[in-house]
């Protein structure tokens, strides 16, 4: 590939071999995660072709890899510039918004994102993700309700419902939805701990030990559910139990 461009390096013109190999080169570079390698790469492609919008997004991408979320974004400006149709630039500005803490902004990309795209879960989830950091927990509630009809298997959206529902005191909706996140990802600590907690609002303690001990079983050192757990033995009166909690194994 190197001998690709260097070949046409010379006299690119339009050539369009030059720009596949240009285009080929740095998503490798981005797979094997030299993501500097590629920035560079994609520095020197925009000199070339500087309205090919996928060389800015790439180098975005990249970008956004080593947490340049600022940078990055105004690749995907200019990106969005040249192809402003196009849903994976604003998901991709989204992101780094969302990833800046910039909520109220990333929801605008989402929002072009999911216009272009209906079925685009990634926006979807994450806007979703974003009103839930609003505290606009209805709203959120109606993107992962989205999600879910569009990908029934999505852990993600189900999680995000059971933490919107815990927040408004909807406790065993929250739980329902836990359980349905549980059995696509058993892995998950989150899940298991915000479980724990919404048995534990309800003052069912002994339900709520089994999550907490799942939890722990994944991660010993979960501060929150160890607190939560001790909380629980003592609500249940098991007192010698409950400093033994904070001995992680």
């Amino acid at each position: 590939m190197n001998k690709i461009i260097d070949l046409y390096s010379a006299n690119p013109g339009d050539s369009l071999i030059f720009e596949l190999a240009i285009d080929e080169k740095g998503w490798i570079l981005k797979y094997l995660e030299l993501y500097q390698a590629a920035i560079d790469h994609m520095n020197v492609a925009i000199q070339f072709y500087p309205y090919n919008h996928f060389f800015h997004y790439l180098r975005g991408v990249c970008k956004s890899k080593l947490n340049l979320n600022r940078e990055a974004i105004l690749d995907f400006d200019r990106a969005i510039q040249i192809s402003p149709r196009n849903t994976t630039h604003y998901f991709a500005r989204g992101t780094c918004k969302f990833e800046l803490e910039r909520f109220e902004e990333a929801i605008l990309d989402f929002d072009q994102s999911i216009q272009i795209d209906p079925n685009n879960i990634d926006a979807l989830s994450l806007r979703g993700t974003c009103k839930h950091e609003l505290k606009r927990f209805e709203e959120a509630i109606s993107d992962f309700d989205k999600v879910i009809q569009i990908d029934p298997k999505s852990s993600y959206a189900f999680k995000g419902l059971g933490i919107c529902k815990t927040e408004l005191k909807r406790f065993e909706e929250a739980i329902s939805d836990f359980d349905k996140a549980i059995r696509i990802d058993p892995k998950d600590c989150q899940t298991f701990r915000f479980k724990g907690y919404c048995k534990y609002e309800l003052q069912r303690f002994q339900e709520a030990l089994l999550d907490f001990d799942k939890v722990i079983q994944i991660d010993p050192y979960d501060s929150y559910s160890l607190r939560l757990k001790a909380a629980c033995k003592s609500e249940l009166r098991q007192f010698e139990d409950v400093f033994i909690d904070w001995e992680p194994q």
